[in-house]
């Protein structure tokens, strides 16, 4: 038996319901978190979405030029080449 609060108490079922009352505190911020993580994951789709739409194919030509390694001459002249006005494409370069 315990003393607590002046009244006694056996020790086991002051453990059982500690133990009790973490466990539904643990169960309810894992519930939370799920929550949060899935907000978490629709804002980055959502935000990926918006980055999508918003990229011009000048701009996806540019950053995919790049990433096969390309130079800015050759991008430069083959833009250039395919009509793109000459002060746009100097504008765009300075990005990558």
């Amino acid at each position: 038996m315990v003393y607590v609060f002046g009244i006694d108490i056996p020790l086991m079922e002051l453990l059982f319901v500690y133990s009790f009352l973490t466990f539904y505190v643990l169960i309810l911020v894992f519930l939370e978190l799920r929550k949060l993580n899935k907000l978490i994951r629709m804002e980055k789709g959502d935000i990926q979405l918006i980055e999508d739409k918003s990229e011009s194919p000048l701009d996806k030509f540019l950053s995919q030029a790049h990433k096969q390694g390309h130079s800015k001459g050759e991008v430069r002249k083959m833009l250039i080449d395919k009509g793109w006005d000459k002060k746009k494409v100097n504008e765009l370069l300075l990005k990558y």
